[in-house]
């Protein structure tokens, strides 16, 4: 039974999610978010979590994507997820997106920049030192 549930998980390199359903979809696609994260997640398990960082899931189902997901869900899911759909005689094969910031994002970055960023990043020897107290 397909749940948020992962005891039993032996610390698997790959996962599989086996005949996801559209009725599942809803609720499922906030945890795949969760689960498809390069750097780990903390697996619900029974009593507790556990720290998961597999290689990849695995998610099959006898439903297109859009049948099963649906608005930022389904392009949160498309930008994490290699999607390959048999048609019966090929193979159609959508790379997951590899999203660039357009200049007008970068521009609105640099027009607003408070200087926060570049401060936080300076070595202590070049910080301003602040008077020392008499």
């Amino acid at each position: 039974m397909l749940n948020k549930w992962w005891d039993g998980n032996k610390f698997e390199n790959f996962v599989l999610i086996s005949d996801i359903e559209p009725d599942r979809g809803k609720w499922l696609g906030y945890y795949l978010k969760i689960w498809g994260d390069r750097y780990g997640f903390n697996a619900e398990i029974i009593g507790g979590t556990r720290k998961i960082l597999h290689e990849k899931i695995f998610i099959t189902s006898n439903f297109k994507i859009e049948e099963v997901f649906t608005g930022e869900v389904l392009s949160a899911i498309c930008a994490l997820c290699n999607i390959y759909y048999y048609t019966g005689c090929d193979v159609v094969i959508s790379k997951r997106m590899e999203p660039q910031p357009t200049d007008f994002f970068i521009r609105l970055l640099e027009e607003n920049e408070d200087g926060l960023s570049f401060q936080a990043s300076q070595s202590a020897e070049k910080r301003p030192r602040s008077p020392s107290p008499s």
